[in-house]
Order: structure tokens, then C-alpha cells, then sequence
């Protein structure tokens, strides 16, 4: 039977459907490299088509978000009643404790730092803290007799 050599593929479909002859495959292992160029003409094609079905896909996936979010919108949407936001009792966590802390520190010493009545029928007066360690530290602590 007699058998036909060719020195190359006769097209694409030969060489990447595997039906190159052996020859060709043989010279190619021998070599250590392929002896011809790739086929140009279908890795265009593949990548051509590769890009405009990503865009394909692109714009259907901004199409689809487009048509899920109109949907979405145009609900009447009731909240749930168990979904009505409440305070929870007291005592709540602080939502900024330093803030907080800073607050109070500088409310105490406003308070500790002042002349003010506490009982003006009876006389009593709140007197700065320091003023009060002077008082102290000249007259000492009253005492019974």
C-alpha cells in the first residue's frame, strides 16, 4: 500500500485535529523544536471572538443589574414590625467612651472649682477644693471638745 509523505500539514484542521503525518511529527521531535510557524489565522479568530464574547457578556451583566435594580425599586417594600429600630434599656454602651470620659472629667472639675451656694438659708456654700486644703492645712480639721 503505498503511502503518501508530506513535508507539511495541508491545513489547520490537520495540524490541530492531530492528523499531521508522522514524518512531519518525527522531523519535529528529532529537531527538538517545530520546523513551521503556528497558523496565524485561527488564534485570530479564537482571540476576535474570545473579546466579543466578553463584551457580550459585559453588557448583558450590566443589562441584568439594570433591570434587577428598577425591579427592586419599584417594590412597595413594608418593614416588618419586629424590624422597627428601638432603644434597648438602660444601661447602653457608649457609642464614644473617651468622648464621654472627657466630657464628664472636665464637667467635675468645673464643679469642684467653683464658689457657689448650695443652702443659702442655712449658709451653706460650696467652695473651690483647693480653697478648702488652705483652709484646712491653716485652721486643721474641726474637731469635738
Amino acid at each position: 500500500m503505498p503511502h503518501h509523505q508530506s513535508s507539511h500539514a495541508t491545513g489547520p484542521e490537520d495540524t490541530f485535529s492531530g492528523h499531521a503525518h508522522a514524518s512531519d511529527q518525527a522531523a519535529a521531535v528529532a529537531a527538538g523544536y517545530e520546523k513551521e510557524d503556528p497558523k496565524v489565522k485561527p488564534i485570530l479568530i479564537f482571540t476576535i471572538l474570545l473579546v466579543l464574547g466578553n463584551v457580550a457578556v459585559f453588557y448583558a451583566m450590566i443589562w441584568t443589574n439594570n433591570k434587577f435594580t428598577a425591579a427592586e425599586a419599584s417594590k412597595d417594600v413594608v418593614a416588618h414590625p419586629l424590624a422597627v429600630v428601638a432603644e434597648p434599656p438602660a444601661p447602653r454602651l457608649q457609642a464614644v467612651p473617651s468622648a464621654e470620659w472627657k466630657a464628664f472629667k472636665t464637667e467635675q472639675q468645673t464643679a469642684i472649682g467653683v464658689y457657689r451656694w448650695l443652702d443659702r438659708t442655712n449658709g451653706v456654700v460650696q467652695i473651690p477644693v483647693d480653697r478648702a486644703l488652705e483652709i484646712v492645712s491653716e485652721r486643721g480639721l474641726p474637731h469635738r471638745k
